[in-house]
Protein backbone atom coordinates (compact mmCIF):
# COMPACT_ATOMS: atom_id res chain seq x y z
CA UNK A 1 0.00 0.00 0.00
CA UNK A 2 0.90 3.38 -0.45
CA UNK A 3 -0.19 6.74 1.39
CA UNK A 4 -2.57 8.82 -0.17
CA UNK A 5 -5.45 10.79 0.04
CA UNK A 6 -8.81 12.41 -2.26
CA UNK A 7 -8.56 16.09 -2.90
CA UNK A 8 -11.38 17.53 -5.43
CA UNK A 9 -12.09 14.14 -7.05
CA UNK A 10 -8.45 13.75 -7.77
CA UNK A 11 -5.79 10.96 -6.24
CA UNK A 12 -3.09 12.75 -4.42
CA UNK A 13 0.08 10.41 -3.84
CA UNK A 14 1.83 11.11 -0.57
CA UNK A 15 4.26 7.97 -1.44
CA UNK A 16 7.86 8.39 -2.93
CA UNK A 17 9.73 5.49 -3.67
CA UNK A 18 13.18 7.40 -2.02
CA UNK A 19 11.34 6.71 1.55
CA UNK A 20 10.99 2.47 1.30
CA UNK A 21 8.67 0.23 0.22
CA UNK A 22 5.41 1.34 1.18
CA UNK A 23 3.73 3.88 3.56
CA UNK A 24 0.07 3.79 4.95
CA UNK A 25 -1.51 7.67 6.27
CA UNK A 26 -3.71 7.06 9.62
CA UNK A 27 -4.88 10.46 9.79
CA UNK A 28 -5.33 14.11 8.11
CA UNK A 29 -6.24 17.33 9.31
CA UNK A 30 -6.44 20.35 7.60
CA UNK A 31 -5.47 23.77 8.65
CA UNK A 32 -6.37 26.89 6.84
CA UNK A 33 -4.71 25.73 3.31
CA UNK A 34 -2.52 23.30 4.55
CA UNK A 35 -2.95 19.28 4.43
CA UNK A 36 -1.39 17.09 7.52
CA UNK A 37 -1.39 13.78 7.33
CA UNK A 38 0.06 11.40 9.42
CA UNK A 39 1.33 8.00 9.69
CA UNK A 40 4.22 5.12 8.67
CA UNK A 41 6.74 4.03 5.94
CA UNK A 42 8.27 1.29 5.61
CA UNK A 43 12.08 1.40 5.25
CA UNK A 44 15.04 -1.58 5.86
CA UNK A 45 12.13 -3.93 7.67
CA UNK A 46 10.86 -1.45 10.27
CA UNK A 47 8.06 0.78 10.11
CA UNK A 48 9.07 4.32 10.67
CA UNK A 49 6.56 7.33 11.71
CA UNK A 50 6.56 9.89 9.62
CA UNK A 51 4.29 12.77 8.64
CA UNK A 52 3.53 14.73 5.24
CA UNK A 53 2.30 18.83 5.21
CA UNK A 54 1.32 19.59 1.69
CA UNK A 55 3.13 16.31 0.19
CA UNK A 56 6.28 17.06 1.56
CA UNK A 57 8.02 14.67 3.54
CA UNK A 58 8.84 14.69 7.62
CA UNK A 59 11.16 11.87 8.81
CA UNK A 60 9.86 11.55 12.48
CA UNK A 61 11.78 8.22 13.37
CA UNK A 62 15.30 9.29 14.11
CA UNK A 63 17.92 7.82 16.19
CA UNK A 64 16.69 8.44 20.03
CA UNK A 65 13.83 5.63 19.03
CA UNK A 66 16.50 3.08 17.82
CA UNK A 67 18.30 4.16 21.40
CA UNK A 68 15.53 3.27 23.08
CA UNK A 69 14.91 0.05 21.24
CA UNK A 70 12.19 1.00 19.74
CA UNK A 71 13.36 -0.51 16.11
CA UNK A 72 9.20 0.47 14.50
CA UNK A 73 7.35 3.30 15.06
CA UNK A 74 3.81 5.17 13.76
CA UNK A 75 2.19 8.26 13.94
CA UNK A 76 -1.15 7.54 14.80
CA UNK A 77 -2.92 10.94 14.61
CA UNK A 78 -2.13 14.27 13.36
CA UNK A 79 -3.47 17.86 14.71
CA UNK A 80 -2.33 21.42 14.54
CA UNK A 81 -2.69 24.04 17.02
CA UNK A 82 -2.11 27.63 15.23
CA UNK A 83 0.25 30.00 16.97
CA UNK A 84 -1.38 33.05 18.39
Amino acid sequence: PKACYWKNNNLLDMHSATIGTYSTAYSVFVSENNVYISGYYYHDLKKKACYWKNKNFYDLHNAANIATGATNSEANSVFVQDSL
